[in-house]
């Protein structure tokens, strides 16, 4: 009979293992706190710290990426609101502004 594999990690580095994956859950459910509150840009940053501790999880980044689509939803959607009014500004500044034959008498040449 084959004796079964043992782990080579102390006890003292699975007790490290195991606490590196409690921050990281707990940093997770912070930042969707943060996420669900519409604080994206503190969601992301928390996001980050779990990346930095293990490079490869995939679903801080994915949260990073799904946090990033909602600024930029948020930045159309202002820009998309402000357009009529930015453009109703435009037009009274053009209808506010003398023109320069106006100004100057309706030949253009100075009087």
């Amino acid at each position: 009979m084959t004796e079964p594999l043992r782990d080579s990690r102390t006890p003292a580095s699975l007790s490290d293992d195991a606490d590196r994956a409690a921050r990281i859950e707990e940093l997770l459910v912070s930042g969707l706190d943060h996420y669900f509150a519409a604080e994206y840009e503190q969601a992301i940053n928390i996001w980050t710290r779990v990346v930095f501790l293990e490079r490869d999880h995939d679903r801080a980044r994915a949260y990073i990426e799904r946090a990033r689509s909602a600024i930029a939803e948020r930045q159309r959607e202002s820009e998309e609101a402000a357009a009529p009014r930015r453009r109703r500004l435009q037009v009274r500044r053009r209808r506010r502004r003398p023109r320069f034959a106006d100004a100057r008498g309706r030949s253009g040449r100075p009087q």
